[in-house]
């Protein structure tokens, strides 16, 4: 597991606080991945055996629109959500969809200089490198 990430509290945000989106929020904070619904649905299960899979949604949802986590769209593969909110990076095997974060401080100079340039208050970038992980390059796996 990794550590604890920092966030805004579901309270905080304007968002009513329930068991379902603490449970989710306090799972994605701890899980060293970035898992799917139906992972995320299959861990929570144990503990909350009436949870549905729409329940999962329809809350990762909400807390992906007041900016409490983050959805990671991959092309032909189910969405991913993380808990790190911070600006960071992606790099994603297209075969077997495992994703690593990564932070490279050249880029936040890039956003720096085209605010600048173009007088503009950058909020963030989008970046994901795709290729093939290690795991699957030893499995054969393309």
């Amino acid at each position: 597991m990794k550590k604890k990430l920092k966030q805004p509290k579901i309270g905080t945000v304007g968002l009513r606080e329930t068991l379902q989106r603490k449970a989710i929020l306090q799972y994605l904070s701890y899980v060293n991945k970035h898992p799917t619904v139906k992972e995320i649905h299959s861990a929570l299960k144990k503990d909350l055996p009436n949870l549905s899979v729409a329940t999962v949604y329809q809350n990762l949802k909400i807390l992906t629109e007041y900016c409490i986590i983050k959805e990671i769209n991959i092309k032909n593969m189910p969405s991913r959500y993380d808990a790190n909110i911070e600006n960071h990076y992606h790099v994603i095997c297209q075969s077997c969809g495992n994703i690593k974060d990564f932070n490279y401080p050249v880029f936040t100079e890039i956003e720096n200089v085209a605010g600048h340039l173009f007088n503009y208050e950058v909020y963030s970038h989008s970046l994901e490198i795709y290729g093939i992980c290690e795991k699957c390059q030893n499995n054969g796996i393309y």
